[in-house]
């Protein structure tokens, strides 16, 4: 690890590197034997952009701090694996209500409102997908306007850098809302509805998990030791061990695990057989969850 700027960040990012591209290509084996619109597909975009993610970080601890917009595209691509867990624990409670009741009343029935945003007849799922997405968008944004700036700028224009701490702010603060949503919708469908298989329980042991990660988002663009862009974290380019630390102990490593936890239940599949769903982008309902 010595060819690193930072060591403790080249360390960090080399070692989930390698895990994030074991957690792809077992997750593209899964995709390719239950098909691609299995709700799984997005445990593999998850493993995707993070294994980019990672590659821009180790890029950035053998580079330095001046070359920080190999930073910003660690902190993108991290933001979008948060947007990808959060979906597909959403996604996860969905399928686990058709495994047990035959349909999803998420994806067949939805808030009693008419709007340009959601559509005339908007069900629950796009609902959330309408809220999600926004969140994402302000994380990229916030994150992009700073890959216009150079080091001095990064702390002269103030007025670009707080907008962007703004934006990225309201973005994790939606995700965090979300996710939050996930988990009492996780428990109504649990204990309410008692739907209680895999699916379920492996939804209920990923949130706390997110729910850390997305907290530390937010914590990180104001608390100074979590924050990546404040010089006094760097000595001789190199680094703290406290940002090491928190960077990877509450934002990768709970990705990680909840990543984990939804995908252990590929072992109590009951069925053997993938569950179609909606993908995020898409604007129509596919024609299962009209029959569903």
């Amino acid at each position: 690890m010595s060819g690193f700027v930072s060591t403790d960040l080249g360390a960090a990012a080399s070692f989930y590197l390698a895990v994030y591209v074991l957690f792809t290509l077992f997750m593209t084996t899964v995709v390719i034997r239950k098909g691609f619109k299995t709700v799984y597909t997005f445990l593999l975009f998850f493993g995707i952009v993070r294994t980019g993610g990672q590659l821009c970080g180790v890029v950035y601890a053998k580079l330095g701090p001046s070359y920080y917009k190999w930073l910003i595209a660690y902190l993108v691509l991290g933001a979008e694996g948060y947007f990808a867990l959060i979906f597909a624990a959403f996604q996860f409670i969905c399928k686990a209500q058709k495994q047990e009741f035959g349909s999803s009343w998420l994806v067949t029935s939805g808030p009693p409102i008419k709007s340009l945003l959601l559509g005339k007849n908007p069900t629950w799922k796009s609902t959330f997908r309408h809220f999600l997405i926004p969140a994402n968008v302000l994380v990229i944004v916030g994150g992009t306007m700073l890959a216009g700036l150079n080091t001095e700028d990064l702390q002269k224009d103030h007025s670009t850098v707080n907008t962007s701490k703004g934006l990225r702010t309201a973005g994790q603060a939606m995700f965090v809302s979300m996710t939050i949503v996930v988990e009492l919708l996780n428990i109504y469908v649990y204990f309410k509805e008692r739907v209680r298989n895999s699916l379920t329980l492996g939804v209920m042991g990923a949130s706390p998990f997110l729910l850390v990660r997305g907290v530390f988002g937010i914590l990180s663009i104001y608390v100074t030791s979590m924050n990546y862009f404040d010089t006094s974290n760097y000595n001789g380019g190199s680094a703290s061990h406290k940002l090491t630390i928190y960077e990877y102990v509450l934002s990768t490593t709970m990705e990680f695990i909840a990543s984990c936890c939804l995908t252990a239940t590929l072992w109590f599949d009951r069925e053997g057989k993938p569950e179609f769903e909606e993908w995020p982008l898409t604007t129509k309902t596919s024609e299962l969850e009209k029959n569903a």
